[in-house]
């Protein structure tokens, strides 16, 4: 899951630091980073359906884009999120 949602960090100081290591603030550039990082070990990732206006550069990085309500307001929303998530991953097996 992106800890960038449209531009900004969810929490802590993560699009400060991007920004200081000369990496876009974005969920590409998150990606970029993460795919250098880890090469492959990724298969589903999931982005905030703000960000959905990214989708086809995102598609042209990673396998299987996944966009969700993302920003998590309780548990109830975060079982939500989970059973979403899962049920997607689920269709593409």
């Amino acid at each position: 899951m992106s800890p960038i949602v449209d531009g900004m960090a969810l929490k802590g100081p993560l699009a400060k630091l991007m920004e200081e290591f000369g990496l876009e603030v974005s969920v590409v550039g998150w990606c970029r980073y993460m795919q250098g990082m880890y090469p492959g070990n990724i298969d589903y990732w999931v982005f905030d359906e703000r960000d959905r206006c990214r989708e086809t550069e995102l598609r042209a990085l990673v396998p299987n884009p996944l966009f969700f309500e993302s920003i998590i307001n309780g548990p109830a929303h975060a079982g939500a999120l989970i059973d979403q998530v899962i049920t997607e991953v689920a269709s593409y097996v």
